[in-house]
């Protein structure tokens, strides 16, 4: 046995003599490292899968009257009445990934281009029928946000639901492209039908909008609109609307505007720092000059707390486990070789007594299980690439705690039944 080729034919002859013993550690070492792979994919998954639906799920939220908030928690009254302030902290505070407002200025009265200044004292001294201007930051969101739907009543309700909807009609030539505010003269707005045919203008058309305060601005009508009754469009008591990009109310109001509408998602980087988002912004909703009226601050974060609050506990669990499993992977690799070796005492006394010395004997026992061992990682390998289509690289580093308490209970094994004399070895029961 001082040649390579002796000790491999031994070695073989020794694993002949036990298929069952053979097939059985080669199993053990496939499906040990199939475990871990397959408890290391099911980590990976977890992680991948909370984090994927943590960066698509969207977190909306929105401000509202604080002791309206059982009544009607979307716009009771004339709206929330939000002061610039803290609207200006939310969109500064970078947890925004949008947010949506509406403002509103009820002392206008929208007149014909040609009318004088007469006319205009006269119409805003009688103080009723103020025509009232409400403005948008994002005509797509007003107009899916006074939109129900048909599929919200089913095939039967379709006629309601379509009379429930905004329907917005743009002047020829104009399109939803041109409500931008650009800072020229004329403003492009939107106008309620009911305002158009008491005013005696119509839709693409240059007409003049006076305010209280006598101040005077040229706007276009790029379109007018209608909607059924109780949807957001007609608050105010009901009234209708001229619609002006926000940014156009901005320029022409004397004073910061009030905002009855605050809407707003949450930057998906902020998705798992809820708490912490919703404690600043409720901050900021609390304070005295956040608004006219105590204000509440609603974030719709029930999909994160309820469904990726039980995906992480699963992951956590699964990290938790990983390291406990790959401890107990290690004690049986450490014990199986132990028991195997014990397994061969009657062969390796027989080789005693033929004068093979103890080291040939652990080289030969220690190094065929090691090798068989070695086989069985292997084929587990293939397997898990079979199965699982991607190994990680980390797999390896891991099951080296397995491969090494597999080699120190091989060499354990060889050791004890080397050590005992050749009779007593004898007298094992296998």
């Amino acid at each position: 046995m001082k040649s390579l080729a002796v000790w491999i034919k031994h070695i073989y002859k020794d694993f002949s003599r036990s298929i069952t013993r053979t097939l059985l550690i080669v199993s053990f070492a496939s499906l040990m490292l199939f475990a871990v792979a397959y408890l290391q994919y099911a980590i990976r998954r977890s992680a991948e899968e909370v984090d994927n639906l943590f960066y698509n799920a969207v977190v909306s939220g929105e401000i509202v009257h604080n002791d309206e908030r059982e009544v009607n928690t979307r716009q009771p009254g004339m709206g929330v009445f939000v002061n610039q302030r803290t609207v200006d902290s939310f969109v500064n505070s970078g947890f925004l990934r949008s947010i949506y407002l509406e403002a509103g200025e009820p002392r206008n009265r929208l007149l014909p281009s040609d009318a004088g200044y007469d006319i205009v004292a006269s119409e805003l001294m009688r103080m009723i029928n103020n025509d009232m201007i409400l403005g948008i930051n994002d005509l797509d969101g007003f107009i899916s946000r006074n939109t129900v739907g048909a599929s919200a009543f089913g095939e039967a309700l379709n006629r309601l639901a379509s009379d429930q909807d905004i329907a917005i009609t743009f002047a020829e030539g104009f399109s939803k492209e041109d409500f931008i505010f650009t800072g020229d003269s004329p403003l492009p707005v939107i106008v309620h039908d009911r305002i158009l045919e008491s005013r005696g203008v119509s839709i693409g058309e240059t007409a003049l909008l006076a305010s209280q305060g006598a101040f005077t601005h040229y706007v276009v009508i790029i379109g007018s609109y209608t909607v059924g009754f109780g949807m957001c469009a007609t608050r105010f008591g009901g009234d209708p609307l001229i619609i002006m990009h926000l940014d156009g109310l901005k320029h022409i109001s004397r004073n910061d505007v009030v905002y009855v509408a605050v809407e707003f998602t949450i930057s998906h980087k902020y998705n798992r720092d809820i708490p912490m988002v919703r404690d600043v912004l409720t901050w900021y909703t609390s304070r005295i000059s956040a608004g006219r009226a105590p204000l509440i601050l609603l974030i719709n974060d029930d999909e994160i707390r309820q469904v990726l609050g039980s995906m992480e506990q699963t992951l956590s669990l699964l990290t938790l486990l990983y390291p406990l499993a790959l401890v107990i992977i290690a004690l049986l690799s450490l014990g199986l070789p132990i028991l195997m070796q014990m397994q061969k005492s009657k062969v390796a006394a027989i080789y005693r007594s033929l004068g093979v010395t103890k080291l040939t004997i652990r080289l030969v026992y220690a190094g065929g299980y090691t090798l068989l061992y070695m086989w069985g990682v292997v084929l587990g390998v293939v397997f898990t690439r079979l199965i699982l289509s991607n190994v990680d690289a980390s797999l390896f580093v891991h099951f080296a705690l397995a491969l090494t308490s597999t080699v120190v209970g091989a060499v354990i094994g060889a050791v004890i039944i080397s050590k005992r004399p050749p009779l007593e070895l004898l007298q094992v029961k296998e």
